[in-house]
């Protein structure tokens, strides 16, 4: 492991403000030309209290380059952690291990968080006792390819969805409490891709409530809540 630059040089420290409850972690690597948008959907254009959440950005040396206009969308209580790593997976391991908040929600960079994402999360964290949740993506389809994998992810994401079924961590948009999350010891990233099965066999094994969120008092009818639009 690299160390690590925390963003504190212009920055007031953490501790200066309240702590979060919800710490979004989410890795640059495989932004798909898209990060600057995703950035700004989680820090800019949130419809909820800022001192809420945190956001903790992952870079490496495949998004160094966009470093400075990370840093000046941040806000104060934010993150910017570099770290170089084999597999992102890992980065998302190092965020969750410097987050502040009592709940950590893994996002991909490619993903647009819908402006309500934080504000349903908090009302879901407050109005129920599961441990964790896998929250549901709109797919951004841009070819016939993303389209075909989008439906199959749908077919499966139903079966997934229930309530015995022990798959129920996916890094387009999990949440978890932190104890719960360092308890069991975090993805293990040397499996790479395989680290988000083998947390979820260990959290079903170990009897930890997830859940796939579902959407409450929505005035649409879709079975369950969407927290971003995401990009294949």
């Amino acid at each position: 492991m690299t160390p690590l630059d925390k963003n504190m040089d212009s920055k007031k420290a953490l501790s200066d403000f309240s702590t979060p409850i919800v710490s979004v972690i989410v890795p640059m690597r495989d932004h798909r030309g898209i990060a600057i948008e995703a950035v700004e959907s989680w820090v800019k254009k949130q419809r909820c209290n800022p001192d809420d959440f945190e956001v903790i950005l992952i870079i490496d040396d495949t998004t160094r380059q966009l470093e400075g206009a990370f840093r000046r969308m941040l806000r104060p209580h934010d993150q910017l952690i570099i770290h170089m790593a084999d597999s992102y997976m890992e980065q998302y391991d190092v965020g969750a291990r410097y987050a502040k908040g009592e709940f950590l929600f893994f996002a991909e960079p490619h993903c647009i968080a819908e402006p309500e994402a934080i504000s349903e999360m908090l009302y879901y964290i407050s109005s129920r006792s599961y441990d964790g949740f896998c929250a549901r993506t709109t797919p951004i389809c841009t070819n016939s390819i993303a389209q075909t994998f989008s439906r199959i992810f749908e077919e499966r994401f139903e079966e997934w969805s229930r309530e015995d079924h022990w798959s129920k961590v996916f890094m387009r948009g999990f949440g978890i409490r932190r104890s719960v999350y360092i308890g069991v010891g975090g993805f293990l990233y040397k499996y790479k891709r395989f680290a988000e099965s083998l947390l979820a066999a260990t959290l079903h094994a170990g009897d930890i409530a997830l859940v796939m969120l579902q959407a409450w008092n929505s005035p649409s009818l879709r079975k369950y809540l969407r927290v971003a639009r995401f990009r294949n």
